[in-house]
């Protein structure tokens, strides 16, 4: 009977754990899409053009850009942790490198000028990483 409410307390406590996880995810999340408004408002001042959010033209095969900026030709992409993490499956993580590689491909076979930003788990550090030479 002890085993049992040991095991029950364990479930418990792993619950717990999974919600708290799926919490901090959330939040993570939450602070990529305010770091991505902040770059997308930084740039569309700049530039005195409002982006398209989420752009899916036929040309890039299935494949989104985080924001385009059409007259100027400019895409911006966040790269997460998702682009960068180790995975268990290996498969995965080179899909998501697969489709970034191919994504940057696109965009410089049809004149765009993509500027990646990255960051870390924390979300302060960024990079530019262009496609034009």
């Amino acid at each position: 009977m002890r085993q049992i409410n040991e095991n029950y307390e364990l479930k418990a406590e792993i619950a717990k754990l999974r919600h708290y996880i799926d919490e901090l995810k959330k939040e993570l999340e939450s602070k990529k899409n305010r770091k991505f408004q902040t770059r997308c408002i930084q740039i569309a001042k700049i530039l005195n053009e409002e982006p398209i959010i989420e752009y899916r033209p036929s040309f890039m095969q299935g494949l989104e850009l985080d924001a385009f900026f059409q007259k100027y030709r400019i895409a911006l992409e966040v790269q997460g942790a998702h682009s960068t993490r180790w995975y268990k499956d290996i498969k995965k993580l080179e899909d998501i490198v697969n489709h970034d590689r191919k994504k940057r491909c696109i965009c410089l076979d049809n004149g765009i000028f993509l500027i990646e930003v990255w960051y870390d788990q924390t979300g302060n550090r960024y990079s530019r990483k262009d496609t034009k030479n």
